[in-house]
């Protein structure tokens, strides 16, 4: 079992103390092309699998875990081949496939809708929809993201508050 602890101020900070997380001097890669990649190809393969889904069936599934999960599997493969990989590029990988099989169930929703209007929408319209719903949820998630750290550090506090009551 490991002895190692966290320095006092990742539990309470004291009034005018900063919290420096601890850093080994590593700066992992996150946004490489390989993780680009697999994140474009999973979430091709998953966003069609899942608009294949939800036009048959009326409903689409969450791609998140299962994109993760095969992230996992060709970094493995990578790695058979000499190509070493970090846990950063796969969370980024996982990321871009599960964001973009999203944008295909957006797609999947409201394009048919456009249809039994009786518009007939070309593929330029189709595109430029898809994308620009992909552009306004990640400039909408932006000023956001404030709002979700402040969250992460009271997420922080109730666990370590849990922690010490186990």
């Amino acid at each position: 079992m490991s002895t190692y602890k966290l320095p006092k101020t990742a539990y309470e900070l004291q009034p005018g103390e900063q919290y420096t997380p601890l850093d080994r001097g590593e700066h992992p890669a996150e946004f490489t092309i390989k993780a680009i990649i697999a994140g474009i190809l999973l979430g091709i393969i998953f966003g069609a699998a899942n608009t294949y889904l939800g036009l048959k069936a009326g409903l689409t599934i969450s791609t998140s875990i299962p994109v993760a999960v095969l992230t996992v599997v060709a970094f493995r493969l990578f790695n058979a081949f000499g190509l070493q990989h970090g846990i950063l590029e796969a969370n980024m990988s996982q990321t871009i496939g599960s964001a973009s099989s999203s944008v295909a169930s957006g797609v999947l929703f409201t394009i048919p809708a456009l249809f039994i209007w009786g518009m007939n929408p070309e593929w330029r319209q189709i595109t430029l929809l898809s994308i620009s719903g992909g552009l306004i949820g990640v400039l909408i998630m932006i000023p956001r993201g404030y709002e979700y750290f402040v969250t992460i550090d009271i997420m922080r506090k109730l666990l370590k508050a849990f922690s010490d009551s186990v």
